[in-house]
């Protein structure tokens, strides 16, 4: 996707709307791993042991990837 829009440019042609739909295709793609890299090393509240006691740190990065999953699944759709 990134090679057919460096070849527009380099041929000096007008992006059309399909260029637009692929760029924010790859937008779509990027933020999406990285929302996948943060609740991997973070985890979310898909994995909760019952007997574990989590320290404030461990609560708050839960909750963070809990919410980046959601996000996640939102750019996915999209």
């Amino acid at each position: 996707m990134g090679l057919r829009l460096a070849m527009r440019k380099l041929r000096k042609q007008q992006l059309c709307l399909s260029d637009y739909l692929t760029a924010v295709a790859i937008l779509c793609v990027m933020v999406r791993w990285a929302f996948a890299i943060v609740v991997g090393i973070w985890g979310n509240n898909n994995n909760l042991k019952p007997d574990h006691h989590f320290t404030a740190t461990e609560l708050y990065q839960r909750e963070v990837g809990s919410k980046l999953t959601i996000a996640d699944r939102m750019v996915y759709n999209t």
